[in-house]
């Protein structure tokens, strides 16, 4: 579902907004966070997490 994150399963809204990744995948930034503390794979299709080029870096900050 588009509207809202396959972590938690709760609705994208303005105070939790969606980020994607550059798999095209999007979560919650703080379930994306939490999840990244577990492993560096997009929880959906496994690739390395990177944030989306507009958002500007990885997850490990390069």
């Amino acid at each position: 579902d588009e509207d809202s994150c396959p972590i938690c399963f709760e609705a994208y809204d303005d105070e939790n907004p969606k980020m994607p990744l550059r798999c095209e995948h999007h979560f919650h930034l703080g379930c994306v966070f939490e999840w990244f503390e577990r492993s560096e794979l997009c929880p959906v299709c496994e690739e390395k997490m990177e944030f989306a080029p507009s958002v500007g870096m990885t997850l490990s900050g390069e």
